[in-house]
């Protein structure tokens, strides 16, 4: 699926370098291509004459257009032949497949289904837990109050091109109901915010969303915080599994929180074209020295990581770190040691530092674990413009960073 930005003044969806010499020639794909949906082309000619071979999810340039513009000349059939060709080869290399799949009772839908629940427990972020409010101990607990109408809605994803049809969705409030707790669960859709206000540092909130959430009005007024993106059809299982400490939690923020709006870039909403920057995410803020409110890679544990004796080398290909990461708290729980590396003699100008590996490992309560992690030198390759090719600086040094967040101060640093 070609992206809806341009590049190199040309949309992606009517790139012909992209969708011809980048991902035909060069990367061999033999597949078909569509673009983003809705308005991912704009142009008939230009997307047809260049490969695309599909506009989704409607037709406000292909259908009668492209039918216009093959009478009149200005796209071939050869063309349309080929981009054919590309959709039906692919339907029919898959139709076994399809098929096989359609027969009852050839899918362990019991299987899928623990898979989500799995999918949705590791993946929920601890961002705070003050005090160790969480988990919730259901001794002491005899009431807990749910707060906020989509604890009660189902809520798997946004519309469009992600929507998916769940045959069930366990909610949020469904999941903390049918928990085997004592507790009394009374709930409340939220209509006044005062309710809300009078729990102060007893309040839990779970985040559901896609994307960053900006939390500085009211992060400092809560207890605890729980980011759960988009769970899935088991999701309200899986967060009451991490409240109530069946599960500890274990994932980690795959972008940065700023403190505030002032941190990000400037956006006009109503302008017709934008200019993406080099910088961004958590490389944009340490450019800026600007701390985030929560880094890329952070996340918090119902027990405790330390990590030490790193060690940093190189040979002619790789770059390598190792560490030692011990679980020093009392419960069994994941921690995931992440690898960024850095180019400060680069010929270029790049980022700090950037997220090159990682790994995720369980301790159990006490035990500790060696954890080796590489960069192939390849990957830090820049793109030259001027000789059209990654160009792989192998005999500048490099600073190997090792740590659990992409916050400086988490991160031991080696020179290789």
């Amino acid at each position: 699926m070609s992206a809806y930005n341009r590049y190199q003044g040309a949309m992606c969806g009517e790139n012909e370098y992209l969708l011809r010499q980048v991902l035909r020639n060069e990367w061999d794909f033999d597949g078909f291509t569509i673009c983003d949906f809705v308005w991912g082309v704009k142009d008939t000619v230009a997307s047809a004459s260049s490969g695309l071979d599909i506009e989704m999810p409607i037709t406000h340039f292909y259908g009668e257009k492209l039918l216009e513009a093959v009478r009149e000349g200005e796209v071939t059939e050869q063309t349309i032949d080929e981009s054919a060709l590309r959709i039906i080869r692919t339907l029919l290399a898959h139709e076994h497949f399809i098929e096989e799949h359609k027969k009852e009772g050839s899918c362990d839908y019991r299987k899928h289904q623990e898979l989500a629940l799995q999918c949705a427990r590791e993946g929920i972020t601890l961002l705070k837990n003050e005090d160790q409010l969480l988990p919730i101990d259901c001794k002491k607990r005899k009431k807990i109050v749910v707060l906020g109408s989509y604890a009660d809605r189902e809520n798997i994803g946004d519309r469009g091109s992600s929507q998916v049809y769940a045959p069930y969705v366990v909610t949020i409030l469904q999941g903390i109901t049918e928990y085997p707790s004592d507790a009394e669960v009374i709930y409340y859709s939220g209509e006044s915010a005062s309710h809300c206000r009078r729990l102060a540092k007893e309040a839990v909130v779970v985040l559901v969303g896609g994307s960053m959430i900006l939390m500085d009005e009211w992060e400092d007024q809560v207890g605890a915080i729980l980011m759960a993106y988009y769970p899935g059809m088991e999701g309200g299982k899986a967060v009451a599994d991490v409240l109530f400490g069946k599960t500890n939690p274990g994932g980690k923020l795959p972008f940065v929180i700023p403190k505030k709006e002032e941190d990000l870039p400037e956006i006009d909403w109503d302008a017709e074209e934008f200019r993406y920057d080099y910088y961004h995410g958590y490389t944009l803020l340490n450019k800026s020295h600007v701390k985030p409110l929560y880094p890329f890679g952070y996340g918090l544990s119902y027990t405790t990581f330390t990590l030490a004796g790193m060690k940093a080398w190189r040979d002619e290909e790789n770059l390598y770190a190792s560490v030692i990461a011990k679980n020093t708290g009392k419960w069994e729980g994941s921690e995931v040691v992440q690898m960024y590396v850095g180019a400060a003699d680069s010929k270029v100008e790049r980022p700090e530092y950037v997220l090159k590996d990682f790994q995720k490992i369980r301790l159990d309560a006490g035990e500790e674990k060696e954890v080796k992690l590489v960069c192939p030198i390849r990957e830090m390759a820049y793109f030259d413009e001027g000789r059209n090719e990654f160009v792989a600086e192998f005999s500048i040094p490099y600073e190997v960073y090792v740590g659990t967040s992409s916050l400086r101060e988490d991160l031991w640093v080696r020179k290789v």
